[in-house]
């Protein structure tokens, strides 16, 4: 895959600090501290089904990202919109 360099750049910050997690004995997943510190996570998570991949979301935050979707939304540009 041919990616402009900045697009790399953004790549290797991100893929490059993946890290593998445990599933606990109860199923749960264990997330590192320093990845919970950069998504902000406190305690209650929202996991998010995206199609291909999923996004995990402080509660409270994903809320108010949710909000400022919902009031961002032009109805009038999805007389076309498929999921």
């Amino acid at each position: 895959m041919n990616l402009p360099s900045s697009h790399r750049n953004l790549q290797r910050l991100l893929l490059g600090n993946a890290q593998d997690v445990a599933i606990d004995g109860s199923g749960r997943v264990l997330i590192a501290p320093e990845l919970r510190d950069v998504a902000d996570i406190v305690k209650e998570v929202v996991l998010v089904g995206m199609g291909s991949h999923f996004e995990l979301w402080d509660a409270e935050k994903f809320a108010k990202q949710q909000e400022a979707d919902i009031e961002a939304i032009d109805l009038s540009t999805l007389d076309n919109f498929i999921l």
